[in-house]
């Protein structure tokens, strides 16, 4: 890598550090804002166009985009620039797609020259050790796959951060030979399901354990390679439910989300909530549908407009009437009604259909909070002055239902057991003076028959696991269990 370095820094000095100074003697219409799309399979484009509205998939001839990713030998416009459009991710019959078609649905509205560069590639991961048990090759063996890990630590730099940077300075360059005078924006990041999963040959879950300091140490890396110190940075999180609920089955996700959300804390970084996104459970336990995957896009957009284009202005302070409506659904897409919907001071509900609308004051940011018993909470952000007409503003939200798994621990003699540890996933509680516990979990995880595993454990007594599976028939679940009575033995 050292020597792609010292290719690249007077190559990327030349290309933008003075591009700013060149927009006031040459014009701005040649100015365009260069955006880095990187990370893993969410990032490359697995949502499935079956599962996108057809309003929602037209092209952005506006927005160039120049991208690399892992069906590279079936997709004639890869490596080369062309325009943001429907069927850019990562798939042969060109049905699937990224981050980008939502987020070029936000940018393409800022009046600027906006170009892409997506680097991509699934199942890929920041940590480069080998023998971790996740990637095997044609013939069933286990092998390291490349990797997005820098020369932070020592170490040498994985092939996806090379060619990353690699990749960066050829799209410039064209850029260049066409006459625009390219200015890097941003860098937008969507990976991590691959840290969180790998467990290595020796039961260590190095990738989980040293992810926030690696995803900082990138963060830090990218700027420093783009030279540009305070680049904006959004990311979006994983799907924390993406991996198995318990260490020992090899999953780690919710720490992912952990490490994300302390990354997300520190300067220029703008994390991406998606709690309320929803996963293809049909097909994988990773992937995000449709809908969802343009969500993410849209919300990368609007978090790298504010950060771009709006930071230095500053929004307006006046009151101005908006209204923001839209539908809420559940985490299988059936709608959701008596969900109360809250902006400030302003209460409504949802109707039969899940329908809501609610006024705002359109010149200030508006965080817009959906309640239902029986449901997780969710918030959304709603940024100034970004209604169609100048007045509405269309948000959907997904919300996912909560189940119960409850029951008794007795002794041996059949005597209540209160004190009892009882765990599933990071959901803990202690059974009461009755024996009694009550623990609340998403049942949506995974797909069909997903599986939960419950620890009871309590001191002289020997530990039991119970693995519960909530029933699923055609988009259908039974949300609450009684697991009735459980004893455990006392230790001799």
């Amino acid at each position: 890598m050292k020597k792609l370095k010292r290719i690249f820094y007077p190559l990327l000095a030349a290309m933008f550090g003075i591009s700013a100074a060149f927009t006031s003697s040459c014009g701005g219409d040649k100015v365009i804002d260069v955006f880095i799309l990187a990370g893993q399979s969410n990032m490359e484009g697995y949502a499935a166009g079956s599962s996108l509205d057809a309003k929602y998939k037209h092209d952005y001839p506006n927005v160039r985009m120049y991208y690399v990713g892992s069906d590279e030998a079936n997709n004639g416009e890869m490596r080369k620039w062309t325009t943001v459009k429907f069927g850019q991710g990562a798939n042969k019959k060109y049905d699937h797609f990224g981050p980008e078609l939502g987020m070029a649905e936000v940018m393409w509205n800022s009046g600027k020259n906006i170009a892409f560069i997506k680097y991509a590639f699934g199942g890929s991961a920041i940590y480069q050790k080998e023998g971790f048990n996740h990637i095997t090759d044609g013939e069933g063996n286990k092998i390291a796959c490349p990797n997005w890990h820098g020369t932070w630590d020592g170490a040498t730099a994985g092939d996806f951060y090379e060619g990353l940077f690699s990749t960066v300075n050829t799209a410039v360059s064209e850029l260049k030979s066409k006459g625009y005078l390219p200015r890097i924006r941003g860098f937008v990041w969507m990976q991590g399901e691959t840290d969180g999963e790998i467990q290595f040959n020796d039961g260590t879950h190095k990738g989980a354990d040293n992810y926030e300091h690696n995803l900082t140490e990138l963060f830090s890396a990218v700027r420093a390679e783009l030279n540009e110190p305070g680049l904006p940075i959004v990311f979006g999180e994983i799907y924390e439910y993406s991996q198995p609920l318990s260490i020992e089955q090899g999953g780690r996700g919710r720490d992912i989300v952990a490490a994300q959300r302390n990354v997300g804390n520190l300067p220029d970084n703008y994390l991406v909530n998606t709690g309320d996104l929803v996963i293809d459970a049909s097909v994988d336990p990773w992937h995000w549908q449709g809908q969802s995957a343009r969500l993410l896009g849209v919300r990368f957009g609007e978090k790298m407009y504010e950060a771009v284009y709006m930071n230095a202005t500053g929004n307006q302070t006046e009151y101005k009437k908006g209204e923001v409506y839209g539908k809420v659904f559940d985490n299988y897409g059936n709608p959701v009604s008596g969900v109360t919907v809250s902006a400030g001071n302003q209460i409504t509900q949802t109707d039969g259909d899940g329908s809501y609308l609610i006024s705002v004051n359109r010149a200030t940011d508006n965080v817009i909070l959906f309640e239902k018993e029986g449901f997780g909470s969710v918030t959304r952000l709603v940024r100034a002055n970004r209604y169609k007409n100048g007045k509405l503003r269309n948000v959907e939200s997904f919300m996912h239902r909560k189940a119960t798994i409850e029951g008794i621990v007795e002794t041996e003699e059949g005597s209540p057991l209160s004190g009892v540890s009882v765990v599933c996933g990071s959901q803990r509680v202690i059974s009461d003076e009755n024996g009694r516990y009550v623990l609340s979990v998403f049942p949506e995880v995974f797909s069909a028959n997903a599986k939960y595993e419950i620890v009871f454990s309590k001191d002289g007594y020997s530990s039991a696991v119970y693995t519960h599976t909530f029933g699923y028939t055609a988009k259908t679940i039974g949300y609450d269990t009684d697991l009735g009575v459980l004893k455990l033995n006392g230790k001799a």
